[in-house]
C-alpha cells in the first residue's frame, strides 16, 4: 500500500473510531467504513475486510438505520466467500439475511419475502439451492472416492439417499439454472451407485421431458444443457435396449443423432453421437430391415472413418 493511500485510510480509521453517528454531520462514516474494509480485503487482509463488512452488515441490516450500505457489505461478503469457494460463510449470509429479516432501508420488505423486489430478494432463494446442490455433489464426489468394485449395501443406501435429496431440492426451484445437473446427477447416483437402473430411467425420462425445452443462458450453459440432455437420451436408448424394446431404443438413438442441438459440440458428444450411430446401425440389422441398416452403417462409417 502506497503511504499516500495509507495516511487516508488512517485518517478514515480515526474518524469511524472517534466519531458517532450523531456527530457525522456530513454522514462519511459509513462510506469510510466500507471504503476501509474494501482497502483491507484489496491488500490481502481478507478475514480483517470480512469482519469489517460483518459489522456493516448487521447495523445496517434492518430497523430505523438500515440502508444500502448494509446489501453492499453482504455482497462484497458474498464475493469473497465466492471466490474462496466458502459454502459454510454462503450458508451463514443467506441464514443471517433471513434471521434477521434485512430490508435494507427502514421502511422496506424484509429479503425473500412477498413483495420484495430486487437482484438480491430474487438470489438469495437461489443462493441457498446452490450451495446445497454443491454440498450434495461434493458428497457424491466423495462416495465416487471410495468407489471400489460393484457397490455394497451402504454404499448403495448413500447413493439412494442423495439423489433423493438432490431431487427433493430440485423441487423446490424448478426452474433453478443447476436443475439440469442436479437432476443428472441424481440419476447417474442411482444408475451406478445405488443399482437402481428403473428409478434412473425415469429421471432420464424426466430430463428429456421437461429439461430438453430449456435454454442455456449463455453459450457455456447451452453446452452443459446439450450434454445433459444428449446422455439422457443415451441412456434411455440404452435402458430400452437391455429390456429388448428396441424401437424405442432406436428412436433414442435417432434422436442423439438427428438434433441439430447435438451435432458439432465437444469430444464428448461426438463420441455420443459416434456410439448411438453404430447400435442404431446393430438394431436396425436386429430388427431385419437390411436396407435401413445398410444405410446407417454407412452413415456410422463416415464419422468412424476419421478415428
Amino acid at each position: 500500500m502506497s503511504e499516500p493511500l495509507r495516511r487516508v485510510s488512517r485518517a478514515r480509521e480515526i474518524y469511524v473510531r472517534w466519531v458517532t453517528p450523531a456527530e457525522d454531520e456530513e454522514r462519511v462514516r459509513d462510506a469510510f467504513a466500507f471504503n476501509n474494509a474494501a482497502l483491507l480485503h484489496r491488500y490481502g487482509w481478507t478475514d480483517a475486510a470480512m469482519a469489517r463488512f460483518d459489522q456493516l452488515f448487521a447495523a445496517r441490516c434492518a430497523g430505523p438505520g438500515a440502508s444500502e450500505l448494509g446489501r453492499d457489505a453482504w455482497w462484497a461478503m458474498h464475493a469473497i466467500a465466492t471466490a474462496r469457494e466458502d459454502l459454510d460463510a454462503l450458508d451463514r449470509l443467506t441464514r443471517e439475511v433471513r434471521a434477521r429479516r434485512c430490508t435494507f432501508s427502514p421502511d422496506g420488505p424484509p429479503v425473500a419475502t412477498e413483495g420484495c423486489e430486487g437482484e438480491l430478494c430474487e438470489h438469495v432463494p437461489r443462493l441457498e439451492i446452490a450451495v446445497r446442490f454443491r454440498r450434495l455433489r461434493d458428497a457424491a464426489d466423495a462416495l465416487d472416492a471410495t468407489a471400489e468394485g460393484p457397490p455394497d449395501a451402504e454404499r448403495r443406501e448413500r447413493a439412494e439417499r442423495l439423489a433423493a435429496q438432490l431431487v427433493a431440492t430440485v423441487d423446490r426451484e424448478p426452474r433453478h439454472p443447476q436443475i439440469p445437473a442436479a437432476l443428472h446427477l441424481a440419476a447417474k447416483l442411482l444408475a451406478v451407485d445405488a443399482d437402481r437402473p428403473a428409478a434412473a430411467a425415469t429421471l432420464y425420462q424426466r430430463i428429456v421431458d421437461d429439461i430438453a425445452p430449456w435454454r442455456g443462458e449463455d453459450e457455456a450453459a447451452r453446452r452443459e444443457l446439450d450434454a445433459v440432455v444428449a446422455d439422457a437420451h443415451f441412456q434411455l436408448a440404452r435402458a430400452a435396449q437391455r429390456a429388448f424394446d428396441y424401437e424405442r431404443a432406436l428412436a433414442s438413438y435417432e434422436t442423439l443423432i438427428g438434433a441439430p442441438r447435438f451435432a458439432g459440440g465437444d469430444a464428448e458428444m461426438a463420441e455420443r453421437r459416434r456410439d448411438a450411430m453404430v447400435n442404431a446401425a446393430l438394431l436396425t440389422a436386429r430388427l431385419g430391415r437390411h436396407g435401413a441398416a445398410a444405410d446407417a452403417w454407412a452413415r456410422a462409417a463416415e464419422v468412424l472413418d476419421g478415428d
